[in-house]
């Protein structure tokens, strides 16, 4: 069987609907081979293949999906090998006979170790699920020379974490904005860690989260900060007003309260902040802190500051930007230790602070954006896509609009731009027309993305990891961008994006490209493998659990 496996390009295994796990066996033997499979989504099949990570899975009983998909790979043998890679490390991260020895005898040392029933009950629960206890293979010598996992088994040496959050790390469709990053990074340390969840977010929000997440986490913890836009507004100018910033509107006593119960109820090994600007709250002594950063916000404002239009724009944003640089380099020094997106953004605050430690960890892409879609392109159209409510979003368009379009216009008056993301501004809005299509929020944005042949991103303002452009990366679309909308993403110009800051040049690069269907499918294919080979978020989620592992170990030495 193993024969078999080896000169296969991937593995198909079709499975009828059943309450069992039928094939799980199969599916392990193939993984541990590094092939790629295919297979029917059955109860049972979901708890072994990531969907889009280490395999695809169609729905049972659907010859048309199962057909596509073998298409798929067949049409792009960089995927399977890439899923093939992947599913070998789960295998030897997981499902190794020696994990499930090491699994059992840490359940039973628990149990046994265990003083009080509730408490065994507890512990048996945050090891690694049944299927990863019951369903192990002997990892086939073909396959020997795969890297094995650094960190070895899994559930002997699970850290208590408590993640903090300022925005909910909301699950897809509603993953906007930072959620784009935090989610993925929390579904990855819910993967190897013990991990308790304290957020910002409405009931609604906490509803979605519950839903998704409510099983996986050891606590979770919302605190609702919703409020009337002008109580926003006059809490802003009031932190102005006192010398203090909008940086500090982060801090809350509702926080702080949460914080400091959770921190009592439990003894943790870490505690992660998705922005140093959490670092307004106080910590227990004595606790490693990681931070991770989306943008470098002070850098952000100097920037809005250099590109704003308005006098009172300038002003409010340099006055920010005077306060709230060092309240954000106070934070951040608060911290073991920083994480930035960027290198870009690693220089910025190593310049500030040179004696800190500060890691690069970059965004990856969400697999789903990996899949193709049946979706016919239509001509002559370009998409945008971004959370709106984001200032360097809306001001990008409106360049584009004001100074880009006009000229694609002129030469190409058929030319139709998709604008997609929520809560566009009146501004925004008022710009629909017959060549402009504003969407608002959508379910989901890889139709849009799909049926235009040109993603453009035409920032002029930014900081962090720009998630759309690995979105559009993933789904093979030629990309126009200017310096800024692609900085910090391994993109070459004239190879996976074409990058043009002058308007004219951008209105011809996209002009250019809405007849030149070879040049387009150049640049998505090369983009798609960039992003392939370096962009999966299990790699990152490794990264960050290597960050983790190193400070508690500094912590305990010291």
């Amino acid at each position: 069987l193993r024969t078999l496996y080896a000169r296969s390009k991937f593995v198909v295994i079709p499975i009828l609907e059943s309450d069992t796990d039928h094939g799980a066996t199969s599916i392990l033997e193939a993984m541990a081979m590094g092939k790629a499979v295919i297979c029917s989504k059955t109860t049972g099949q979901v708890d072994v293949i990531q969907e889009g990570r280490t395999g695809l899975l169609v729905p049972h009983g659907n010859p048309s999906d199962l057909r596509k998909a073998i298409e798929y790979l067949w049409e792009n043998p960089e995927v399977a090998e890439k899923l093939g890679a992947e599913g070998r490390r789960q295998v030897e991260r997981e499902h190794a006979i020696e994990t499930f020895v090491s699994n059992v005898k840490s359940i039973v040392s628990d149990v046994i170790l265990s003083k009080k029933e509730d408490s065994d009950a507890k512990h048996s629960r945050t090891f690694v699920p049944a299927t990863r206890a019951v369903n192990n293979v002997n990892i086939p010598s073909a396959a020997a020379d795969a890297k094995p996992s650094p960190h070895g088994p899994l559930a002997p040496s699970r850290l208590k974490i408590l993640m903090i959050f300022h925005f909910c790390p909301n699950p897809p469709p509603r993953d906007l904005g930072p959620a784009k990053r935090t989610y993925p990074l929390l579904r990855e340390a819910l993967r190897r860690h013990d991990v308790s969840v304290l957020t910002f977010g409405s009931p609604e929000e906490e509803r979605s989260f519950r839903k998704q997440l409510g099983t996986l986490c050891d606590r979770i913890v919302f605190v609702n900060n919703s409020r009337p836009r002008y109580i926003n507004f006059f809490r802003r100018a009031y932190a102005l007003l006192r010398g203090k910033g909008m940086f500090f509107t982060l801090h809350s006593r509702k926080m702080q309260k949460k914080l400091d119960e959770l921190c009592r109820e439990n003894h943790f090994d870490l505690i992660h902040c998705a922005t140093p600007l959490l670092g307004f709250h106080r910590f227990p002594t004595g606790v490693p802190l990681v931070s991770d950063t989306h943008n470098v916000e002070h850098d952000l404002l100097y920037r809005s500051f250099l590109e704003s239009k308005s006098l009172t724009g300038k002003a409010i944003c340099y006055v920010e930007y005077k306060l709230g640089k060092p309240q954000e380099i106070k934070n951040c020094e608060k911290f073991d230790a920083i994480v930035a997106t960027t290198k870009r953004d690693y220089e910025v605050l190593h310049a500030e602070m040179p004696h800190h430690r500060i890691s690069v960890i970059q965004n990856g892409v969400d697999p789903s954006f990996l899949e193709p879609l049946n979706i016919d392109v239509e001509p002559r159209t370009m998409v945008f896509t971004g959370l709106m409510s984001y200032f360097p979003n809306t001001h990008g368009i409106l360049f584009f609009l004001n100074e880009v379009f006009p000229h694609i216009i002129k030469k190409v008056p058929s030319a139709l731009l998709y604008i997609v993301g929520k809560s566009p501004s009146k501004v925004v809005q008022a710009r629909a027309s017959s060549n402009v299509i504003v969407t608002g929020f959508v379910e989901d944005v890889r139709p849009y993305i799909a049926r235009s042949q040109v993603y453009i991103i035409p920032l002029l303002i930014g900081g962090g990891i720009r998630g759309k452009a690995l979105e559009a990366m993933a789904m093979k679309k030629a990309i126009v961008s200017t310096s800024i909308g692609c900085e910090g993403i391994t993109l070459k110009d004239g190879e996976s994006v074409v990058v043009a800051d002058d308007p004219i040049e951008f209105a011809d690069s996209v002009v250019r490209l809405f007849d030149a269907p070879e040049e387009r499918e150049r640049l998505g294919r090369n983009a798609h493998a960039t992003v392939v080979r370096e962009y999966d978020w299990e790699q990152k989620g490794l990264q960050f659990d290597e960050l983790y592992r190193s400070i508690v170990k500094e912590r305990t030495i010291r």
